[in-house]
């Protein structure tokens, strides 16, 4: 058995509560620009980097590749 979703799976997991999950994490846990003290305003500032850290996740990438790509994102901006 498979460990990944098929895309079907993806997509409903995706619309139901992985997006969401997601850029929770993204705006409340990893938030290098420190924005989260703004709430609600600022509630969709890193909602953009939601999809390529999905993208990456179901393309294989591990924890050290995704912290990578968030480190380049915090150390670009």
């Amino acid at each position: 058995m498979s460990d990944r979703f098929s895309e079907e799976d993806h997509a409903r997991w995706w619309k139901e509560a992985g997006g969401w999950q997601l850029r929770q994490l993204l705006y409340w846990q990893w938030d290098p620009i420190g924005v989260n003290d703004s709430f609600p305003w600022s509630s969709d500032e890193y909602d953009a980097y939601a999809g390529p850290v999905v993208t990456r996740l179901r393309n294989g990438a591990d924890a050290t590749e995704i912290a990578r790509y968030l480190r380049e994102l915090a150390i670009g901006h």
